[in-house]
């Protein structure tokens, strides 16, 4: 939300972005590394019938609603559940209202 306020200034403070984009980046590291490092804990957990139960369900599932597969990315998009994601449509096609 600092990047949205410093970004249509008169004059930008580019010292400013560039300090409030490190920080995000290494938010996104921590993030990615995080679920990395889950993911290789819970296979580690594992003994390998269960981790090929796993991968069976995995790949049998519906992608989630929302999903980065199914929605854009980017400040408007839905992404991985970001503002402006678009509801899943109901059973006759149809977007559902938002509450």
């Amino acid at each position: 939300m600092d990047l949205d306020d410093l970004l249509p200034a008169e004059k930008p403070d580019r010292s400013a972005i560039d300090s409030n984009l490190q920080e995000i980046g290494a938010a996104q590291f921590a993030l990615e590394k995080s679920a990395i490092d889950n993911s290789l804990n819970m296979r580690d957990a594992l003994t390998p019938v269960q981790r090929q139960k796993l991968q069976q369900m995995m790949t049998q599932r519906d992608p989630m609603p929302g999903g980065p597969v199914s929605a854009p990315r980017g400040p408007q998009g839905g992404g991985r559940g970001g503002r402006g994601a678009t509801p899943p449509p109901n059973a006759q096609g149809q977007t559902t209202p938002k509450q």
